[in-house]
This record gives structure tokens, sequence and C-alpha cells, in this order.
């Protein structure tokens, strides 16, 4: 797994001077009012919580944390900042990399377009749950199959979560896009860092409530989501504290297989200049609710006696 995850998070090679070490995506400022969005990654505090269905009802996720990203932006992002790398299948910018491929199956004018690929998020938390509605325009889709080879070949998107520790010591969060209790590797959780663990979405005294509802749209697939604070915590080596101020480093991807039976390709947003130095990641906080609570705590040892038996 590891391999294959290291194709997903390509490093940044050559081109990267001492004088571009500080990523302006740290905060999302600057890329939110591009958007025209405003403020940073600030991820408000949800009263009700969202059904998670794949239907965005009216009005349910309204008040959340909003923003976009896809091959469009990272053309005026480069151009405003700097192209950091350019190739087929990889090419970075500050916090934006596009390293979707262009498959046999797909219309060749729609392939590295927002059409291919283009993503939507609404976020909120509340003291159990972080919770993501994650909408994608896909030209092609892959939502079905038993998923034998990982979740990076079916449609979805994973997130990385610096809560705090040393370098690559960090949770992964994968969602396919997949009725959770329909495939295996519906949800998908690894620590990185200390060892590897694949743990899958149909252990609920694991995931601890995590889970995802999904649904094709019009133009592509809708996952609505919860990551239970519980369950990060649970792969943390330092123990989390919830509540309003709460600090974490995390960037998100956007998998697009596009019919392939291996890595097809996917979209980064967030993950700074490097991809491989957590402390370039975007820098998300919860706002609004109570101040900050102690989350149920397993120890590390806990958790690899746990995966012992």
């Amino acid at each position: 797994m590891r391999t294959a995850f290291r194709l997903l998070t390509v490093a940044l090679v050559a081109g990267t001077t001492a004088a571009q070490a500080a990523s302006i995506m740290a905060d999302g400022a600057p890329y939110q009012e591009y958007k025209g969005f405003g403020g940073s990654f600030n991820i408000p505090y949800m009263t009700k919580k969202p059904v998670l269905d794949g239907v965005m009802a009216k009005g349910e996720w309204d008040g959340t944390l909003y923003t976009e990203w896809g091959p469009s932006d990272l053309a005026v992002w480069g151009e405003k900042y700097g192209v950091l790398f350019n190739e087929p299948g990889y090419v970075r910018t500050d916090g934006l990399c596009s390293q979707l491929l262009t498959s046999p199956v797909e219309d060749p004018s729609e392939a590295l377009t927002d059409l291919d690929s283009y993503s939507r998020l609404w976020a909120g938390w509340d003291e159990d749950y972080f919770y993501e509605a994650f909408k994608v325009t896909d030209s092609v889709y892959d939502v079905t199959g038993t998923q034998d080879g990982g979740f990076w070949e079916r449609d979805g998107f994973f997130i990385q979560l610096d809560t705090g520790v040393a370098q690559e010591d960090f949770l992964l969060l994968a969602f396919s896009a997949m009725p959770m209790d329909a495939a295996r590797y519906s949800i998908y959780a690894a620590f990185f860092g200390k060892n590897d663990f694949h743990f899958y979405g149909d252990d609920p005294g694991f995931v601890k409530g995590t889970s995802s509802g999904f649904s094709l749209t019009d133009d592509g697939w809708l996952l609505e989501t919860r990551a239970s604070w519980a369950l990060i915590n649970l792969l943390s080596v330092n123990p989390i504290k919830i509540g309003a101020g709460f600090e974490f480093g995390n960037c998100y991807h956007t998998l697009d297989p596009d019919g392939e039976d291996g890595y097809g390709g996917q979209f980064q947003f967030a993950s700074g200049k490097d991809q491989g130095k957590i402390e370039e990641w975007s820098r998300w906080t919860l706002v609004g609710g109570p101040g900050a609570t102690a989350v149920e705590n397993t120890t590390w040892g806990g958790v690899k006696t746990l995966f012992a038996e």
C-alpha cells in the first residue's frame, strides 16, 4: 500500500527554492478571496446533523464552509503565482496539483478539463463529527465493483490530516463513491509514519460512526460524509481536543480513475507547494460552537493490540 500511496502523492522535485518555502495556501485566505468566498478555511459549527443519504436537501448544508477547485483554477492560480512543475500527468502550483490522466474511455476534448474532474466541498463540524459534502463533476463514472485493488480505483476523495505530530505522522481517510453497506472499501483509514494500517468500512467498532451516503448526479457524483473525531483520535499519536479554535493541517485529493484498473489519476487541493511537507498543508480551524473537549482517547498501544487480534 505504501508504494501505491506514493503514486498518489508524488513529491515535488526540481525548481523549489528557499524563497518558495512558505505556502500562500497555508490558511486559505488568498484562494478563498480569489474564488470570491473570502476568509480562511474556517469550518462552522453545525447545530443540526445532516442526513447522509447522498441528497443535499434544501438548507441542509447552509452556513457551512464552501470552496471548490479544479483544472481551470490551477490554470489561473498558476498564472498568478507560478507553475512549480509541468509535465503530462503532473502539473503543480501552490496548493493545486493535477495528476489527471487521459483514459481511452473518455472524450479527449473533456480530459484534463473541469468536465473531467471538478470538486465542490461543503464542510462543518460538531462535537462528534467532521462533516463534508463532496460534489464532483466527472465525465466517466467508476462507482461500482468489488474494488479489490484499492480505494484509488474508484471515484471518491481522501483527506490527509495532520493533528500536530511529527513529519509523515498523518492520518489518511478515504471515502469511495459507493454506498458504505455495499462495498468493503467504502471507507478506508490509515496512519502513516509509525505503521501502515488498512481499515475498511465494514468494521463499525473501528470506524466509530464514520459514514457516508452516495448518489449519481446529472454530471458526476455526490458523497455526503462524516468522519468521527473518535476515529481520528484513535489514530492520532497525541490526544486531540475538539472545539472552537481547534486547528489542523488538511488537504484533499479527488480520485478520478476513469475506468483504469490501477491508479488512474487525481486532483490535489490545499497541499501547499510540496505535497510531501506537512508544514505546507493548509490550516483548517473549527469556529463557533462549544470550547475544546477531550475526545475519547485510545492509546497507540491500544490500537496495535486491537488489530493484532
